[in-house]
């Protein structure tokens, strides 16, 4: 490994979805988004791995980053306990870097407070309101996607660029990357992700690399209903993913196990 402290950043979003700027806390400007960007998002060259994370419910920023930085940690402890079991990464190194994307999630510990703040997921989500975190979410992504360098130390652990992005949800953050997976899969924006495909060209560039979903706060049937273009059907090669998505459940996770089934009427994924 090339550092044992992660590098942890965040970003701002509003009740709207929209960018805050982190100095003043007024929105950025759309045209700013790409200069904003460059200015306060700055991956080392050095990272092998760029990890996005959108938390869940009931979360302050101060809680959001603290759990990101525990969680980049156990990572670097688990390869550092037991390095036979990842040869790759033992030999190539493992500098993870990632970014806390925040945004307002909390309310009352009712199943009310638990319907207000999924309501405002997903209008802050959605594409056909006023919500707008797919669109900054999906301009963030294709900056990292556009941005991504060659670290020296990582030959192994390399794509086109030779660092991975990988995307992580908690609760309903889990619905923030889903819908800004499929927003710039269907974006007509230059610097926005490219469609999923075994050999990235000019117009298709290369994606994301892994989705990893902690306790989506979802229904079963959420891959058909609202994310119907994160995984390949008909008439569509499905969202800008390379690699695999993976969802988890946890009965300790009462958000959606308790508070999820009392205010949906329905199990989790």
């Amino acid at each position: 490994m090339n550092r044992t402290a992660v590098v942890v950043e965040t970003l701002d979003l509003d009740e709207r979805g929209w960018l805050l700027d982190a100095q003043s806390g007024d929105p950025v400007p759309d045209h700013r988004l790409r200069d904003h960007f460059a200015e306060h998002v700055a991956p080392p060259a050095t990272a092998t791995d760029l990890f996005v994370y959108v938390h869940g419910w009931q979360t302050t920023p101060a809680s959001a980053l603290r759990a990101a930085e525990r969680l980049m940690g156990l990572a670097v402890h688990r390869l550092a306990s037991a390095p036979d079991s990842y040869p790759a990464l033992s030999e190539a190194g493992f500098d993870p870097w990632c970014l806390v994307v925040r945004w307002p999630s909390s309310s009352a510990v009712t199943p009310a407070g638990y319907r207000s703040i999924r309501d405002r997921a997903h209008a802050m989500g959605a594409r056909d309101g006023e919500g707008h975190a797919a669109h900054i979410l999906g301009r963030l992504l294709g900056y990292l996607d556009t941005e991504r360098s060659h670290p020296a130390a990582a030959p192994i652990m390399a794509n086109r660029d030779g660092q991975y992005l990988h995307l992580m949800g908690h609760s309903f953050g889990c619905r923030f990357l889903c819908e800004a997976v499929q927003w710039a899969a269907d974006a007509q924006f230059g610097d926005t992700l490219g469609w999923s495909t075994m050999e990235p060209g000019p117009t298709r560039p290369f994606t994301a690399d892994s989705m990893l979903l902690f306790q989506m706060a979802a229904g079963r049937d959420a891959f058909l209903s609202l994310f119907p273009h994160i995984l390949p059907g008909d008439g569509h090669d499905g969202a800008p993913l390379h690699g695999p998505v993976v969802t988890t459940y946890s009965r300790h996770d009462r958000a959606t196990g308790f508070w999820h089934l009392r205010a949906e009427h329905q199990a989790g994924i």
